[in-house]
């Protein structure tokens, strides 16, 4: 519709002009040339002005003790726009050398208050060229209540098999009772009667108090001798050499010194 216009006024203004005169065409060229370069530059504008990328501020981080103000972001600063301007609540902040496209450093004012202020950094007029952003300086408030607990993640996949490690030491030889019959020993105590007492006891015990205890008995030997007692000895206790007791005993009308009797034990010889 401008172009029309334009082009109107343009002829509005000269008139039809007649094939035969001198003037006509050299008035006539001049105002259609400039209806369409009046054409041109508004149609350039108008794709500038739409295709301008926006400006988005992700994050700002306040610096208290340097007084500076980090902010990043994307597209802070683009060549076709004017340089960024950056305001705190109102207040325009110094922007420091260095600005890039995706971050700017401003100058925060002194002695600034704890407190949540509102961040616009701008390279323009358009919407496209502007962004705000809360902005939380000095004490944090309290933290919220904790959220729900997220769903477990997937089980992820086992990891490489590590290096087999060094053997150890060789360790000491095992006992005899699993190793060689040429462990196992047995061994006997006789009882004999005295001649005065009618009771006799003995006992036959392992070589070692390490030696494993397998078996034992009594055997009587003189006649009319009668077994009374027959029980192990230190099985249970590592401290005691392992050992059988048997106790023996006449008739009072047999002579005493006919008393004699055998006790015996098996034992296994842990280390030889």
């Amino acid at each position: 519709m401008r172009r029309i216009s334009l082009l109107s006024l343009a002829l509005a203004r000269v008139g039809r002009p007649s094939l035969a005169g001198a003037d006509g065409p050299l008035r006539l060229g001049p105002m259609v040339l400039c209806a369409t370069s009046v054409f041109v530059m508004t149609a350039v504008a108008h794709a500038q002005s739409t295709s301008r990328p926006q400006l988005v501020v992700v994050r700002a981080e306040a610096d208290l003790t340097s007084e500076t103000l980090l902010i990043v972001g994307q597209k802070l600063l683009w060549n076709n726009d004017s340089e960024v301007v950056v305001t705190l609540s109102g207040t325009p902040l110094a922007i420091l050398p260095g600005a890039t496209e995706t971050q700017v450093l401003a100058q925060l004012p002194p002695g600034l208050a704890p407190g949540t202020y509102l961040l616009k950094v701008s390279r323009g007029t358009g919407t496209a060229q502007n962004d705000a952003f809360d902005l939380t300086i000095g004490a944090v408030g309290p933290a919220g209540p904790t959220g729900p607990r997220g769903y477990t993640g997937d089980t992820g996949p086992p990891g490489l098999t590590g290096a087999t490690g060094p053997a150890g030491p060789t360790g000491p030889a095992g006992g005899g009772l699993y190793t060689s019959r040429s462990a196992l020993y047995c061994r006997n105590a006789n009882a004999f009667g005295d001649g005065v007492t009618t009771f006799a006891s003995v006992q036959a015990t392992c070589d070692a108090e390490a030696d494993l205890p397998i078996s034992g008995g009594c055997n009587s030997q003189g006649g009319g001798t009668r077994l009374f007692n027959s029980y192990p000895s230190g099985w249970a206790n590592t401290n005691l050499t392992a050992g059988w007791w048997c106790t023996f005993g006449v008739d009072s009308v047999i002579p005493p010194n006919a008393l004699a009797g055998i006790a015996m034990i098996c034992c296994v010889a842990l280390f030889q």
